[in-house]
């Protein structure tokens, strides 16, 4: 029988060449007895008549087809993709490259689309208003307008929290930020520091007499709600109450509102390298820079108003690189809580904008930073 009577066809069309012990089947030979008592006697096999060629030609005809899909495979693009793997102990879960290799690859969050630019106009205004006729009020109704802000926001950071297990004590949250609030208009930043000490006795006295899961990272939760946001937001309660407040809390306002505005519009323009890739890939080295430049000229610009007499053109100076230093560290530092959290705003409150955290994030910072200028100025005095 010759070699291609031998050869039969695999799943794939490929030729498969018999081992020796297959071809005794093919050529239907029955062996007997006698050749295996031949076998054990004299040590042969039916492997003797397999060479050396035969195992060359078998192994190079069975992975000729690997040979070729793995040439075809390297001429292609590929991309890193997530596989599911099962644990022991464990529901089956996504596995993805980061977890082997410790890198976190920066995830894009998506551009704000033109039709959001309206809203937000729309929505910036619309606070502006409302800042500037409870300045002209009074002082009383600023910090009005201040504290609801404040609890909206301190509600926003406690439901986030919640979403992704936390359980903070809101009420003890809240009650603080309202006496440290209401503390801080009516004997100052000292006032406000007692009532915040107050509430972190109040949550360790609850936590240390009611057994609850996590009582140290709920308690850290709830403290960190209360001193990010309201008793930041309670150092504008010193500035209401002076006799210049209005220029001074108009000029805080507009140098942060400015500076944002500016780096929006110029990272759209030329904005080229990411400022923060992992913590806020959407701002750039330039649209920061050029925020700056519009905030500081504005700043300065308004010194020469006369309304806003207090404040000279060196005050208006360095106003702005207050702002200018922690604006955008009040919106970093608010973009790596949404990070660590995994969610994009922090409420829906504000078209456009997202929540209360979401906008007046950047004054969270400059705000207590600007009453210690102020000070030192000495145009609280």
């Amino acid at each position: 029988m010759s070699d291609s009577d031998d050869t039969d066809r695999d799943d794939e069309g490929g030729d498969v060449l018999p081992f020796p012990t297959d071809r005794m089947q093919h050529e239907d030979e029955v062996p007997d007895e006698r050749d295996d008592l031949d076998s054990l006697t004299n040590g042969s096999s039916a492997l003797d008549d397999f060479t050396h060629e035969d195992y060359i030609a078998a192994t190079t005809r069975e992975y000729q087809g690997l040979a070729e899909a793995i040439s075809e495979a390297e001429r292609e693009d590929h991309q890193l993709a997530a596989v599911s793997a099962s644990m022991p102990g464990l529901e089956t879960g996504m596995v993805g490259f980061e977890d082997v290799t410790g890198e976190i690859e920066p995830t894009d969050l998506p551009d704000q689309t033109p039709s959001d630019l309206p809203s937000r106009v729309i929505t910036g205004l619309v606070l502006a208003v409302a800042v500037i006729a409870s300045l002209f009020a009074g002082g009383g109704w600023l910090m009005l307008l201040v504290g609801a802000l404040s609890i909206i926001g301190l509600i926003e950071f406690y439901t986030a929290m919640r979403r992704v297990g936390f359980a903070p004590l809101s009420l003890f949250g809240i009650v603080g930020a309202v006496g440290a609030l209401v503390g801080a208009w009516v004997a100052g930043p000292i006032a406000a520091a007692g009532f915040t000490a107050g509430t972190a006795v109040a949550i360790l006295l609850w936590y240390s007499l009611l057994v609850r899961k996590n009582p140290l990272g709920n308690a850290a939760i709830t403290m960190l709600g209360v001193l990010w946001i309201p008793v930041m937001f309670s150092f504008a309660a010193p500035i209401a109450r002076h006799a210049d407040h209005r220029p001074l809390i108009i000029a805080v306002v507009v140098a942060t509102g400015i500076l944002d505005i500016g780096s929006f519009f110029a990272g759209k323009r030329w904005g080229r390298r990411r400022l923060s890739p992992q913590l806020s890939p959407n701002k750039t080295v330039e649209g920061l820079l050029g925020g700056i430049l519009l905030a500081t000229a504005v700043t300065v610009l308004l010194t020469f108003i006369p309304w806003f007499e207090p404040l000279d053109w060196k005050a208006g100076l360095g106003l702005a690189a207050v702002v200018a230093v922690f604006g955008p560290v009040g919106d970093l530092a608010e973009s790596l809580i949404k990070r660590s959290l995994g969610i994009k705003d922090m409420g829906a409150i504000l078209p456009g904008h997202g929540g209360v955290l979401d906008r007046v994030d950047g004054f969270l910072f400059t705000i207590p930073v600007a009453y210690f200028f102020f000070r030192l100025a000495g145009l609280l005095a």
